[in-house]
């Protein structure tokens, strides 16, 4: 069989298109045609669990199988094969860092006194698509150092990671397990608080550092990173990362599949105390403009930037809030994206529980917490919002027809600019929608220019008066 349909084939299994009578026996007769083309020993799917002296046991059948949302359900492969290292930066600038375990942690730099931050990797690290995770990765443990002096270890599971991706996610919780074992190593030698131990995770590497969690219990914070959807989408929480694995979990979704990038990464669903959506949580400004591009450069650089502007963005955005030398990047919860653009949720409320400041967390949330922002398309990502109002007065009875509104606004070098969704036009109707600029605009001295674009000519359009509410908290 060629193998573009079995990977094409995959990737349709993979997004969710599988029909509800599929079961076990379809399962493993699809598998028994595939095997050969990945090299899989077909044993390693349906023998049961799949042991390791100091890390448990690991089913792949019962809660890690789904007829639908997880098909084939893999084994993990041996530790020795996915070949997890653990690198520790004990200081600002390091560029070698010292390879430790939970073997070795007490003869290592690590100092019990400073917090202890983890980060994981995803798919593909450091092959083809994944390659922008190093960069993105060394941004992140800039900031985090510049912000203090920490114990910074990168968990590098390169080798288990650059499998086929089914493969790749049964390896996620040996990844998980080996994690765990060291921050119980390191909170058992070192008398370290859990509070003081935070986790980042991307995309497969979010659902590891829920592993962690789940066998750890109480540890501090755990942030995901875009997390991974194939696979994780529909299956229980045991299955993926949750507001359980922590005492904090906040998520960043930035790549979710959406009817115009259907083949997106990440998943919409939400999975921490606080999930941040950035732009909608999919299209991230700059993204298009540096796909393209990437095409001139070379098809193959064109390719991986068509597949991964959007999923690593999530890791530049967490490096740029962590920094706030610039701006704060505040987020205000709303029950959809359009609600937000539409300017309904834009009152942070009397003591600001109504926003939230990306990396920024406060105590004592509630789960299941869904925050919008609007962003720029590079470093530094924040912005400040601006609610427009728009009131209109009497209009012709012959004016019925959509326009959408245009908005700049300048003052002292400070610009800002935006435009509203498609709006009916009816006398003493009212719409609101948002903008944004890189500085707050304080001056009351303010240039104003407002276009009105229109498939027809409107004829007279009588505004009644125009409102701009800057949003902060």
């Amino acid at each position: 069989m060629n193998k573009f349909i079995l990977i094409s084939f995959l990737i349709i299994f993979n997004c969710g298109f599988a029909v509800s009578h599929i079961n076990n026996e379809t399962v493993k007769t699809i598998f028994e045609i595939i095997a050969p083309y990945f090299r899989i020993d077909r044993l390693q799917v349906f023998k049961g669990p799949k042991c390791f002296s100091d890390l448990g046991c690991f089913e792949n059948r019962q809660t890690f199988q789904h007829p639908i949302f997880r098909p084939i359900s893999l084994s993990p492969e041996e530790p020795e094969k996915i070949e997890t290292r653990f690198f520790l930066y004990s200081k600002p600038g390091q560029i070698v860092p010292q390879l430790i375990n939970h073997n070795n942690i007490t003869r290592s730099n690590f100092n019990p006194k400073l917090r202890t931050i983890f980060a994981v990797h995803g798919f593909y690290y450091a092959n083809y698509l994944g390659q922008y995770q190093i960069e993105s990765f060394r941004k992140l443990k800039k900031a985090l150092f510049i912000k203090e002096n920490i114990n910074y270890i990168f968990v590098d599971w390169g080798k288990g990671a650059s499998t086929w991706y089914v493969q790749a996610t049964a390896n996620t919780r040996v990844v998980g397990a080996q994690l765990a074992q060291l921050v119980e190593k390191i909170i058992l030698n070192f008398g370290v608080s859990k509070n003081k131990i935070w986790l980042i995770g991307h995309s497969l590497g979010a659902h590891v550092v829920g592993y962690a969690g789940s066998i750890v219990k109480n540890i501090g914070r755990i942030t995901g990173l875009d997390p991974a959807k194939p696979y994780f989408v529909g299956m229980p929480n045991e299955v993926r990362l949750d507001a359980g694995d922590a005492l904090f979990v906040d998520v960043i979704h930035t790549n979710a599949p959406q009817i115009s990038q259907p083949f997106g990464f990440g998943t919409r669903q939400i999975l921490g105390h606080v999930d941040f959506y950035p732009n909608g949580g999919n299209n991230q400004p700059g993204c298009i403009k540096e796909e393209i591009a990437g095409f001139f450069e070379s098809l193959q650089y064109g390719l991986q930037k068509t597949s991964i502007c959007n999923h690593e963005r999530s890791i530049q955005m967490l490096a740029s809030a962590i920094d706030v030398s610039n701006c704060e990047m505040i987020a205000h919860k709303c029950d959809s994206f359009l609600d937000f653009k539409q300017g309904s949720c834009y009152l942070c409320g009397p003591d600001g529980q109504n926003c939230e400041i990306i990396n920024n967390p406060r105590p004592g949330h509630q789960q299941n917490q869904r925050y919008f922002l609007l962003t720029n398309s590079e470093p530094p990502f924040c912005v400040h919002h601006y609610r427009i109002s728009i009131h209109l007065g009497d209009l012709p009875a012959s004016i019925k027809q959509m326009v959408i509104f245009h908005l700049n606004l300048t003052s002292s070098g400070a610009k800002a600019f935006g435009h509203s969704e498609k709006i009916s036009l009816k006398s003493h109707a009212s719409s609101a929608f948002l903008i944004t600029g890189d500085r707050l605009i304080e001056d009351q001295n303010l240039m104003l220019e407002l276009f009105i674009e229109s498939e027809f000519h409107p004829g007279t359009i009588n505004i009644s008066h125009l409102e701009i509410t800057p949003i902060q908290i």
